[in-house]
């Protein structure tokens, strides 16, 4: 059983280098407008990923895997409004000082 699940895994991996090669690939030779559609792609392709592993993570039968990714959000969610917040003169201050402080030599 696990020799089948590891096959398949690695076709999807193969599968996803393989979507990947021709991503390179058109990025090095497309258009400006093709590139604009192929993000544009990639961004819904990449929303949806996120999205089911979301799911798959909340509703997961292990307890422990969902109380993770529930915290993991809680987190997510801190960082996202601490990111929307400019830090004020002071606070880059003191970011410095405390970035500079362990490299002082005294």
């Amino acid at each position: 059983m696990a020799h089948e699940i590891l096959t398949v895994k690695l076709c999807e991996m193969d599968e996803t280098i393989g979507r990947l090669h021709c991503r390179i690939h058109l990025s090095e030779t497309a258009k400006y407008t093709q590139l604009c559609q192929e993000i544009e792609t990639i961004s819904r392709e990449y929303a949806e990923t996120e999205l089911a592993l979301r799911k798959k993570l909340k509703y997961s039968h292990s307890k422990m895997v969902s109380l993770l990714a529930e915290n993991y959000e809680e987190i997510e969610q801190i960082i996202q409004k601490s990111v929307s917040v400019k830090p004020t003169t002071d606070l880059r201050k003191a970011l410095q000082y405390e970035t500079i402080l362990p490299y002082s030599s005294g």
